[in-house]
């Protein structure tokens, strides 16, 4: 779903559901098929909306040094080597029913 939120220098569009694709992949199932924590699987989540490791750092309140840990550990559960990897294995999670 987008929305337009309105801040002080522009008019920006927030994606406010996890979308891959055009399908829905729920946090669970991060967790579930890949095999990580509840963070490493938001990480991952954040990062199917387009979102970067720096502004993911930002809605989690986390460091840039701890998101990066959790990129990392997601990265070596999959078996992916870089962020674009692991977006593309994303979108081959079958949609929620």
């Amino acid at each position: 779903m987008l929305h337009q939120r309105k801040d002080a220098e522009s008019t920006l569009p927030v994606i406010t559901e996890n979308t891959v694709f055009g399908r829905i992949v729920s946090l669970e199932q991060l967790i579930s098929l890949f095999d990580v924590n509840r963070a490493e699987g938001e990480l991952a989540r954040l990062s199917t909306l387009g979102n970067t490791l720096k502004k993911i750092a930002a809605l989690r309140r986390v460091q840039r040094a701890t998101a990066r840990s959790h990129s990392s550990k997601v990265l070596s559960e999959t078996s992916m080597r870089n962020q674009s990897a692991l977006l593309r294995l994303i979108g081959l999670v079958p949609a929620m029913r």
